[in-house]
């Protein structure tokens, strides 16, 4: 039987994210807000009993104010904003790679999962905006995805795309020029869960028949919006241009081979 003291050391300061559970037994992250302000699901246990939110949010979600111990039962009880129990957990045990989850029930089916490297003095700028990111679309995410990525010491950055590859391109350029922290840039279109990085000041791309394909392409910070850049401002001109009736997969080619010439290696994925 643990006190409520043991259990403050098992939790408290420690990042934990948020993961749904759904009817097939899939693990699912919840995001909050859209844009710049939108966010993973993630609390933290104050040993004061409160419950804050180091990641960049939206707003923060009332049904998380405040925590409390049942030593009786051993149960974590979450309270929303008008002191009612909104969920029970019980107590952490160890999950994959390493990490540990408490899982929710009574009100909330999912799992609080925390890995120690997800535990930083800034936890937004280690989880939504760290070092590394790996960039997908919304469709292609899946939870196999998220813990190779992780395992690679990546975060995952989700996108909802729809339509053409430029749209994708243009929400990966608009996070990473508000996010200057970021080092290494993996762009992963059809969401293939592998970090290969190029040699310096170059960049990698998929290998597809011996060319270069843009569903996965990696390179440092600098590199990669310096790439983006590029493709948006010369779809710009394709798109005001009535004689340009190049498709976006001839654009991308075009861009290679007048840009980049000798600036990039080609790699199996």
């Amino acid at each position: 039987m643990l006190t409520k003291k043991e259990v403050k050391k098992l939790i408290c300061h420690r990042f934990w994210m948020y993961i749904a559970v759904t009817e097939n037994n899939d693990f699912v992250m919840l995001f909050i807000g859209t844009g710049s302000t939108d966010g993973f699901l993630a609390i933290q246990f104050e040993t004061d009993g409160s419950i804050s939110f180091r990641n960049r949010l939206a707003f923060a979600p009332p049904e998380y104010s405040h925590w409390d111990f049942d030593e009786e039962k051993q149960e974590l009880l979450i309270f929303n904003t008008s002191n009612q129990i909104k969920m029970r957990g019980k107590l952490p045990v160890k999950w994959l790679s390493g990490s540990s989850q408490i899982q929710l029930f009574d009100g909330a089916d999912g799992i609080l999962v925390n890995n120690s490297r997800f535990d930083a003095l800034q936890v937004n700028e280690r989880v939504l905006g760290g070092k590394n990111m790996y960039f997908i679309p919304r469709q292609a995410f899946n939870m196999e995805v998220f813990h190779d990525i992780s395992r690679k010491d990546f975060n995952l950055k989700v996108l909802d795309h729809q339509g053409p590859i430029l749209n994708f391109f243009d929400q990966v350029y608009e996070y990473i020029a508000l996010h200057p922290q970021l080092e290494n840039i993996v762009v992963a279109k059809d969401g293939r869960p592998v970090i290969k990085l190029p040699e310096e000041n170059q960049l990698i791309f998929a290998k597809t028949n011996e060319s270069p394909s843009f569903t996965y392409f990696a390179g440092s910070r600098a590199r990669v919006i310096e790439l983006l850049i590029v493709i948006l401002s010369e779809n710009n001109k394709r798109l005001l241009d009535p004689n340009d009736s190049r498709t976006e997969d001839e654009l991308l080619t075009d861009v290679l081979n007048t840009e980049y010439h000798g600036r990039f290696t080609i790699t199996q994925v």
